[in-house]
């Protein structure tokens, strides 16, 4: 069973985290797909109802104070075992120090590079589009203060890469090193993916305990039920 969140993102200087107003006309097949309208930080679902819990594109429109309500609000919805999805760009440390940086240097290799790339890796990615754009330490941060036990987090995707270098000679040798390199991939990846679980038991310090963490979530008998959360664009 999926049971779909919606959450409109906001307009520049508008409430952090308004409610949604899409009808359930706006979802295909919605007569099988429940539709919530609700906040992120105050989610009217049950404790320990889902198995599974899906951010694609979500976390970086959330206000940065805002992240752990949010994740926590994840976390209570989980059952013990279930998983929270992540999937979020840009990297923040590529947009905010390797294209910054190389774009004073591209000329050497005959590229003509912007200082900022948002713009071209998401079209409408300008002032406070993303207001909490993540690298992958700060996500792991956020999960761990929210009690969750993260499985794994990587970074992906070579458009940046292909965008920087071009045509260059070096591109081949630096795709080839950047699909080795997790260095490389902390400033030249596009995109941050994590998966993590809710612990079936914790310590007092918030942090798994040796039995809660080699637990992790088996799949059950019954159908999954699970929650993804989307954001659309108020017009």
């Amino acid at each position: 069973r999926l049971v779909l969140v919606l959450m409109i993102r906001p307009p520049p200087r508008s409430t952090p985290l308004p409610c949604t107003t899409l009808c359930r006309s706006d979802i295909n097949d919605s007569d099988r797909l429940p539709v919530v309208h609700a906040t992120l930080d105050d989610l009217p679902l049950k404790n320990r109802q889902f198995d599974a819990v899906v951010m694609s594109d979500v976390i970086e429109h959330i206000p940065r104070p805002q992240i752990g309500i949010v994740l926590q609000e994840s976390f209570r919805i989980l059952r013990p075992g279930g998983r929270l999805i992540i999937h979020t760009q840009p990297n923040r440390l590529l947009v905010d120090w390797t294209v910054p940086l190389l774009s004073h240097l591209s000329w050497l290799w005959g590229v003509r590079l912007p200082a900022d790339l948002r713009d071209e890796m998401t079209a409408g990615a300008r002032g406070d589009y993303h207001p909490s754009e993540q690298s992958r330490g700060e996500l792991r941060r956020h999960l761990r203060n929210a009690d969750f036990v993260v499985d794994e987090i990587w970074l992906e995707g070579t458009y940046p890469l292909h965008r920087i270098f071009r045509e260059s000679r070096c591109k081949d040798t630096i795709l080839k090193l950047f699909r080795r390199s997790q260095f490389l991939k902390e400033f030249l990846a596009g995109q941050i993916y994590a998966t993590c679980h809710r612990p079936h038991l914790a310590s007092f310090s918030g942090q798994p305990n040796d039995i809660a963490s080699r637990k992790v979530m088996a799949r059950p008998a019954r159908p999954m039920k699970v929650v993804a959360i989307t954001v659309r664009s108020e017009e």
